[in-house]
């Protein structure tokens, strides 16, 4: 029992519990919608057409974007469309989840909008 106690201890000191230089983080997954048929191109065309969003990279099923410091990520495979909303920084500065939330909602509105869905 006490190699246990002296292994347990050893691994919690030495495991890199040095979180200094870890970077906050808040994310929200704006939708998750199943048996939908999206084309990616015309979901990248209608954010690519807001001029509030930087430059829209794709790869493979995922496109990723930018509103300010929040990250927007929308997974479109055969059969579902996943939109994930993310906020990081290097300080911990208190970010409203409901900001976050509401960039997702903003692309989700918009890909619906415009890829008649």
């Amino acid at each position: 029992m006490k190699n246990i106690l002296v292994y347990t201890i050893f691994i919690i000191l030495f495991s890199g519990c040095d979180y200094k230089y870890e970077s906050y983080s808040e994310s929200y997954t704006s939708k998750i919608i199943k048996n939908v048929v999206l084309d990616i191109e015309c979901v990248k065309s209608s954010l690519d057409k807001k001029l509030e969003f930087n430059t829209v990279t794709e790869s493979k099923n995922s496109l990723r974007t930018r509103i300010s410091d929040i990250e927007v990520q929308v997974n479109v495979t055969e059969n579902e469309l996943v939109i994930v909303s993310k906020y990081k920084t290097e300080t911990k500065q208190d970010k409203n989840i409901y900001i976050v939330s509401a960039v997702g909602k903003r692309v989700e509105r918009i890909i619906f909008n415009d890829c008649d869905y």
